[in-house]
């Protein structure tokens, strides 16, 4: 997706299947988290963020620039205990 919220200060667990033939990667600079995914691989990635905007995208040559990029946008932690929206 190009865009995905998450609470602010929450353990959140990301689950990222390649299932394509190229391997493909997860990155989000400001958070340091880089994971390589090959082909046929599922990893998964715990991120607990302060609130705030943080771009994530595919770091391997050429994918980010084909649009394999997006915002994770890290929400106030209370926005969340008072809202009905999924994790």
């Amino acid at each position: 997706p190009n865009e995905v919220a998450i609470p602010a200060n929450t353990d959140v667990t990301f689950h990222l299947p390649n299932d394509g033939a190229a391997p493909h990667n997860f990155s989000i600079d400001e958070l340091d988290i880089s994971v390589d995914i090959a082909p046929g691989e599922t990893k998964e990635v715990t991120i607990t963020a302060p609130e705030g905007e943080y771009e994530y995208y595919c770091n391997i040559p050429g994918h980010k620039e084909a649009g394999m990029v997006g915002t994770l946008i890290v929400e106030p932690s209370t926005t969340w205990a008072s809202s009905e929206r999924p994790l």
